[in-house]
């Protein structure tokens, strides 16, 4: 039996963070290709020169390389290494603490002094939630090295939360208690100490109710508002004129979804916000790429094409209200805005 347990703890305990390993020698690997497989030579000079206006280029026949070992800096696996090793110090602490309780509770040593129930079943509620945690994550392609942090912070917490919040009940609901609260997300328990401090206090609770600005872009809802929130990225504005590559690589979100965002975000910032986009939309006009577009139109040689855009033009301008002379100034201001010309170029 002594060995069952800590055979069983310490295949739970690589069990936690296999999926970390995994995904950095597999999925992360194939993602940080295709990314790098969509920038040619010019998209590349595009992207230095916008994000990286301090550093001398190198010949062509050296830009890639340059450009790879730029983004590799910055982004590469390298930055898993610290928190990928702290979560496993600290989950294989908090096993190695369970394993000792448990032989403890069942009499086998008689020198191992068992931790209260209620730090072990806070420590097994999170070991449960980064379970999930990672292998969702797995599933989604979905890590961070931030993530990884998270997961080691859980740990950290789960005792001194399960404690306070097990001293407001029952003796007989504190252990259950502990657990469940355990398998909650970091930002849930902050949430609960924050919502009980208040209540308790009497403080008001501050948090914003409203839509976010960001909801008004077409595939943004509101998970994908927080999740862009959480990068510090809270505005059209911001959206419009972020690194795409940044972006995508701290959110794990498809680099042409992370492109249709800002394209959408930049036609945004040149048009008034109570204009119903829906109707842009049905007219071919979704964002600063179909602006682009349409330029090039309307500086065609064939004259159909010409005329098409001509025609288009003047049913936009009807939508939106204005002089169509003042629309096509807009439109052009769009087209040659340079994050839609970077934008243009990726895409192509």
């Amino acid at each position: 039996m002594f060995w069952i347990i800590i055979i069983a703890c310490l295949i739970a305990w690589i069990f936690l963070f296999l999926p970390s390993l995994i995904y950095l020698t597999t999925t992360w690997k194939n993602c940080f290709t295709n990314l790098m497989y969509r920038f040619n030579l010019d998209a590349i000079k595009l992207y230095l020169i916008k994000y990286f206006p301090s550093e001398t280029l190198p010949d062509d026949s050296a830009l890639k390389g340059f450009f790879e070992k730029k983004i590799m800096s910055r982004y590469g696996r390298c930055h898993y290494v610290f928190p990928l090793t702290l979560l496993i110090v600290i989950s294989g602490i908090a096993m190695l603490l369970v394993a000792i309780s448990v032989i403890g509770w069942l009499g086998m040593r008689a020198d191992y002094k068992p931790l209260p129930p209620i730090a072990i079943s806070a420590l097994l509620g999170a070991f449960m939630w980064t379970a999930f945690d990672q292998i969702t994550r797995f599933r989604t392609g979905d890590f961070t090295s931030h993530d990884v942090y998270i997961c080691s912070y859980r740990f950290l917490i789960t005792v001194p939360m399960g404690f306070s919040f097990a001293a407001t009940v029952q003796d007989s609901v504190g252990i259950p208690l502990a657990f469940f609260l355990g398998t909650f997300p970091a930002n849930t328990l902050t949430t609960f100490g924050r919502r009980f401090v208040t209540k308790k206090m009497d403080i008001g609770d501050q948090d914003a109710k409203d839509k976010g600005e960001l909801e008004q872009i077409q595939g943004i809802n509101k998970l994908e508002a927080e999740r862009f929130k959480e990068e510090d990225i809270t505005n059209i504005l911001q959206l419009a004129y972020m690194d795409p590559i940044d972006m995508t690589l701290r959110t794990n979100y498809d680099f042409n979804y992370v492109i249709d965002c800002m394209s959408q975000a930049l036609l945004w910032l040149y048009l008034d916000k109570n204009i119903n986009v829906d109707k842009l939309r049905a007219l071919g006009l979704r964002g600063a790429y179909e602006a682009r577009v349409l330029q090039g139109m309307l500086m065609s040689s064939d004259a159909a094409q010409k005329q098409m855009a001509e025609n288009n033009i003047t049913e936009l301008a009807k939508v939106l209200g204005v002089d169509e002379k003042a629309f096509r100034t807009t439109l052009i201001q769009v087209a040659d805005d340079p994050y839609t010309k970077f934008i243009c170029n990726i895409w192509s």
